[in-house]
């Protein structure tokens, strides 16, 4: 069974990644900088209920967990 805090963070990093409206990811970009304030944008736009620590979801996806797919297709040859 899916993690929901999981989910709820992949969901959150992806939108913020992909989004236009948060600075997202171009083509050739080697980082996507972001703050603290986009993680909560992005709970109030995709309605998810902010997590009680909010880098947590940072901290989860690069130390115990993968990025979401669509976000590691957009990595670079040779990059992580």
């Amino acid at each position: 069974m899916p993690d929901k805090k999981e989910n709820r963070y992949k969901r959150l990093l992806e939108h913020i990644f992909f989004d236009k409206d948060f600075g997202a990811y171009k083509v050739g970009d080697d980082e996507v900088e972001f703050a603290r304030a986009d993680l909560e944008r992005a709970a109030d736009v995709l309605e998810i209920k902010l997590p009680n620590n909010p880098p947590d979801a940072i901290y989860s996806q690069r130390y115990r967990t993968s990025l979401p797919a669509r976000i590691v297709e957009t990595q670079p040859e040779g990059k992580e």
